[in-house]
């Protein structure tokens, strides 16, 4: 997680920040699925049986997931450089 503020402040490019959202995405999807590997398909689809780890595990990175998927695809508008790195390029 430090990792990641420290991409997020250090940059202002904007393909760094879309490759990282693209990475935790996919990482995203490695959770969920290691999550299926353990618990098998009828305990992933049986939401009202899921404890608080699985709810971690699977709600909390399809939740994560959606946001990050739907700001890539200009869900929520399109990122501009800051004005600041307009200016040094």
């Amino acid at each position: 997680m430090l990792a990641g503020v420290g991409v997020l402040y250090s940059t202002s490019e904007l393909k760094v920040i879309r490759n990282y959202l693209i990475a935790l995405a996919i990482a995203d999807l490695g959770h969920i699925y290691a999550t299926y590997l353990g618990i098998g398909f009828d305990g992933l689809v049986n939401v009202m049986q899921w404890n608080d780890l699985t709810w971690g595990n699977v709600g909390a990175s399809a939740a994560l997931f959606l946001n990050r998927i739907a700001y890539l695809s200009g869900a929520f508008g399109y990122a501009k450089a800051p004005d600041d790195a307009k200016k040094t390029q």
